[in-house]
């Protein structure tokens, strides 16, 4: 049978985590007769940081014609998986169902709202030949970012003092911009780090804290007052749960005395 697409409208479906677009039908305008097979154009899933098993998200293929249809294979690239009882034959007016499992996201490599692409191909004796979908996967999760109370980015923090006194601490607040909440746990680096207590948008205030999505918390960063200080190193902080990091890394100036390659300072004593 010799069909003549006909390029038409998309219908957008939402069915789960996923959105399934649909064309409509294309069946030849010839008047012959034979297999016709319908899917989706596109599959749009989401994948989650810190979720190793991603959820599958089932469609079905239709045939839309008047002879059975024969699915013989079915391949997908990216790293999605394809699950179908094949190979297979489906009657005029029935269906078979598919799903298909998107590849999971993995820290340490991809980013909350980054999104992984592929293809699926369905073999079939459809004279029109193999049959595509558009697969799409959505990174979802937590997303860190360091920020000052009104919500401006921190880049790096300076710990400054015109003479050889210790700088005044400095305050930055973590915030989670993504969707997923995320845990805080040991801190390290070249500064000492405390949380501030009252940052009572942590669901466990402290030392570890659970940032929910949306919410922060507030740390407070000291100067190095130990002969073993860098005038330029870093804090970081591990990272476990929703998030795509093990761990965020802020880095920290110390200039004592106006020079900037003095850091040690005391608050009794004299720079060196």
């Amino acid at each position: 049978m010799n069909r003549t697409p006909v390029l038409t409208s998309i219908l957008w479906i939402s069915l789960g985590s996923a959105v399934i677009g649909c064309g409509e039908d294309d069946e030849g305008k010839d008047g012959t007769s034979g297999p016709s097979v319908i899917l989706p154009a596109q599959v749009e899933l989401a994948v989650f940081c810190g979720v190793t098993a991603p959820e599958p998200v089932r469609f079905v293929v239709s045939n839309s014609g008047d002879k059975p249809l024969s699915i013989t294979s079915a391949t997908t690239t990216g790293g999605f998986k394809v699950i179908a009882d094949l190979p297979n034959t489906v009657q005029p007016g029935a269906t078979l169902a598919f799903s298909i499992e998107p590849p999971a996201a993995v820290v340490g490599t991809d980013m909350v709202g980054q999104v992984k692409t592929g293809k699926l191909t369905v073999n079939t004796d459809d004279p029109q030949g193999p049959s595509e979908v558009v697969l799409r996967a959505k990174v979802g999760g937590a997303k860190l970012e360091f920020q000052t109370m009104a919500g401006a980015a921190v880049p790096k923090i300076d710990l400054i003092s015109a003479d050889s006194s210790c700088p005044a601490p400095a305050t930055v607040f973590l915030k989670n911009t993504g969707t997923q909440p995320v845990t805080i746990g040991e801190f390290g680096g070249d500064y000492p780090v405390e949380a501030v207590v009252s940052s009572a948008e942590a669901t466990t205030p402290g030392i570890t804290a659970t940032i929910a999505a949306g919410a922060s918390v507030e740390y407070r960063i000291s100067a190095n007052d130990t002969e073993g200080c860098v005038p330029a190193g870093q804090v970081t902080y591990q990272v476990t749960g929703g998030a795509c990091v093990s761990q965020v890394v802020l880095p920290v100036t110390q200039q004592v005395g106006g020079a900037s390659d003095a850091c040690f300072c005391s608050s009794g004593g004299s720079g060196t």
